[in-house]
């Protein structure tokens, strides 16, 4: 990092004429630093910046850093090429003198992986944790590695192909080698996913026997992961136990979606689909449970945006949960005050509700106001009726559905009521009804249809007679 900094500094000042002289540099002034911006985010950024350049002193400097050689075309630009060669040496050797052997090795490995910094850091983090040197890490570079990588992306250049047969190198020879296949998974489900603060609980959730509650087996394998990812410094965990974040770096993602196959990422999207339809529940009244709620609508986002690429909702049991999610994340973004985006997945979750029934509103609203031609449309009766109609059509056209997808229905609904998880009050409230311990709170087929007697049961003692009082 600070090899990178001197050189983004000699840059500046070769480029720019910046004389960086303390009583030259203007304190009132607050930098803001975005980093690696993708071509996902490249409109938002946009806004951002020029959002706030154009108002008046805006006392703000922007510093961001980008592949994308068109982003902000009329603000200042700095080429960034990579370390020298003696940079490149200095870092791989972290500044211990070598022989003369010794360096042209370490010489040989800069040129052959171009000199760029991310690959030049997972080289060397890898021959450190293997402990080899820099003669067996090119051995292990062979040639096929770039040809993988020329038949993946063609409109690479070379030096994005070097970067990149580096870390498919270390991430699929070392780090895949070393996990159990499911750990691996979670790990491969990264690329969807927001690269920081990943809740780990959203990537080990499917694995525990209970959809509810942890088991010493899932936590073995969440822990290998951690354990892994630190070790190759392929990336950070933050926090403890259930509080525990993933921050991954965005060429690691990159590097996992260029070699994964069209067929493992509608596998992996599929199984991540589950996970937040499992994990997500508007009824959070506990800040631990709120929290967790908070952190997952991000990653949720993100998810939505790469399973609408690959049209996950083909599927009707995946456009059923997809649009429980689109629900849950627009609710989220407005408890957030975040109404453009509220209002995004809210209009998502209203159009997959008509594909479920397999409806076009506008078709049903311009049919339905023709059989109501002759009325006052600004009456109240107007659209009373209008309203009932549609409820009628609705209704009639979710029974018929229902009928012919039930094969679907059947085996997607008693997984999400069974597997779910569990908010701590929803467990209180539950466990009240068996009259045990929300501790040793447990729930399957049996103890779901004992729930359905007792609550039927309770409302139709309690809340029944309320109704016809009043």
């Amino acid at each position: 990092m600070i090899q990178m900094m001197k050189m983004l500094f000699r840059s500046l000042e070769k480029n720019c004429k910046i004389n960086c002289k303390k009583k030259e540099i203007k304190p009132f002034y607050n930098l803001i630093i975005l980093d690696d911006v993708n071509i996902e985010s490249t409109n938002s950024v946009k806004n951002l910046v020029e959002g706030i350049l154009t108002t008046e002193d805006p006392k703000i400097k922007f510093l961001v850093t980008t592949r994308n050689e068109n982003f902000l075309k009329d603000y200042g630009k700095l080429y960034l090429k990579g370390f020298t060669q003696e940079e490149s040496l200095d870092f791989l050797t972290q500044g211990i003198q070598k022989d003369e052997e010794r360096k042209s090795q370490y010489q040989k490995l800069a040129d052959r992986i171009g000199n760029l910094p991310l690959a030049l850091y997972t080289a060397r983090t890898y021959m450190e944790n293997m402990l080899i040197g820099p003669k067996k890490f090119l051995e292990l570079l062979k040639e096929e590695n770039i040809k993988d990588i020329e038949s993946h992306f063609e409109k690479m250049d070379s030096r994005e192909k070097k970067l990149f047969t580096a870390m498919k190198f270390c991430i699929y020879q070392d780090l895949k080698e070393n996990l159990k296949p499911e750990a691996f998974e979670m790990f491969q489900m990264t690329q969807f996913l927001g690269n920081e603060d990943i809740p780990i609980c959203l990537l080990e959730f499917c694995y525990r026997k209970n959809g509810y509650s942890e088991n010493s087996e899932t936590t073995m394998i969440s822990n290998f992961l951690v354990q892994e990812l630190q070790r190759s410094s392929f990336g950070t965990v933050e926090g403890e136990d259930e509080n525990r974040r993933l921050s991954v770096h965005s060429s690691i993602l990159l590097t996992l979606s260029l070699f994964t196959s069209e067929k493992e990422k509608r596998e992996l999207l599929e199984k991540l689909l589950w996970r937040f339809s499992l994990l997500f529940d508007k009824d959070v009244f506990i800040k631990k449970d709120s929290l967790r709620m908070k952190q997952l609508i991000p990653h949720a986002n993100a998810f939505l945006r790469h399973a609408e690429k690959i049209n996950l909702i083909a599927d009707y049991g995946m456009l059923i949960l997809m649009t429980f999610v689109y629900d849950v994340v627009g609710y989220g973004y407005s408890i957030e005050h975040i109404f453009t985006l509220s209002n995004e997945f809210s209009e998502k979750c209203k159009e997959s509700c008509f594909q479920i029934i397999q409806l076009n509103e506008e078709e049903i609203d311009a049919s339905l106001k023709k059989s109501c031609e002759g009325c006052d449309e600004n009456s109240v009766k107007f659209h009373e009726t209008l309203a009932k109609k549609k409820c009628d059509v609705l209704w009639k056209k979710l029974e018929e559905m229902t009928t012919l997808h039930s094969t679907v229905i059947h085996k997607v609904v008693p997984r999400f009521i069974l597997q779910r998880f569990r908010t701590q009050s929803n467990m209180h409230d539950l466990s009240r009804h068996l009259n045990i311990e929300p501790s040793n709170f447990v729930i399957n087929a049996t103890t779901y249809e004992t729930l359905v007697e007792k609550i039927w049961l309770y409302h139709l003692i309690v809340w029944r007679p309320i109704f016809f009082m009043n």
